[in-house]
C-alpha cells in the first residue's frame, strides 16, 4: 500500500499558527493558483474557488491512480489593494487576491494542464483555464492566528493604544 502524502503534517510549522506573532523562515513551495478581484462573498471569488478546487481534486485523483496519493491541503489566499487609503477604508470590491492550494513537488505543469482540460470537458468550468502552477518563495514571514471576523472587525492601533 502506498502511503498518502499529507503536506499539512509534513510542513506543520507552515500550517500551525499561534495567537502570538512568530517570524518564520519559509522556503519555496509549489502551488496551483488563480487570481481575481472583489469581495470574498462575491460571485467571482466563489466561482474561482470552485475552479481551483476542481483542478486540485482532479490532480489528486489522477496521481492516486498512479500510486502517488496526497491529501489536498487547505485553501490559502493573499490579499492586496491599489490605494493610498488605509485597509479599513478600502471597499471589499476593490480587494485583489490570489487563491492558492499547495501541491506536492512531483506535480508538473503537464499534470496541471491535463487536469484543467479534464475539468473543462467534464464539469464545464471554463475558469479552470486560469489556474496556474507556481513556485512561490516566501522568505521570512510573520505568522499569527486570527480569531474573529474577517475584514469587518475593528483594528487595534498600537501607537494610539485603542481600537
Amino acid at each position: 500500500m502506498v502511503r498518502k502524502i499529507d503536506l499539512k503534517k509534513k510542513y506543520k510549522t507552515y500550517y500551525t499558527a499561534s495567537e502570538d506573532p512568530q517570524i518564520l523562515g519559509l522556503g519555496e513551495a509549489r502551488y496551483i493558483t488563480i487570481e481575481g478581484k472583489g469581495a470574498p462573498e462575491g460571485e467571482e471569488f466563489q466561482a474561482k474557488i470552485r475552479a481551483i478546487y476542481s483542478v486540485a481534486y482532479t490532480i489528486k485523483m489522477s496521481q492516486k491512480a498512479k500510486g502517488r496519493d496526497f491529501v489536498v491541503p487547505p485553501l490559502e489566499a493573499s490579499w492586496w489593494y491599489s490605494s493610498d487609503r488605509p485597509f479599513t477604508e478600502v471597499p471589499r470590491e476593490e480587494w485583489n487576491w490570489k487563491l492558492m492550494i499547495r501541491m506536492p513537488d512531483f506535480i508538473t505543469p503537464e499534470i496541471v494542464e491535463e487536469a484543467k482540460r479534464r475539468v473543462i470537458k467534464k464539469k464545464n468550468i471554463e475558469l479552470a483555464n486560469l489556474v496556474k502552477l507556481e513556485e512561490i518563495e516566501w522568505g521570512d514571514c510573520v505568522q499569527i492566528l486570527h480569531i474573529g471576523l474577517f475584514g469587518r472587525g475593528k483594528i487595534y492601533r498600537e501607537n494610539e493604544g485603542s481600537y
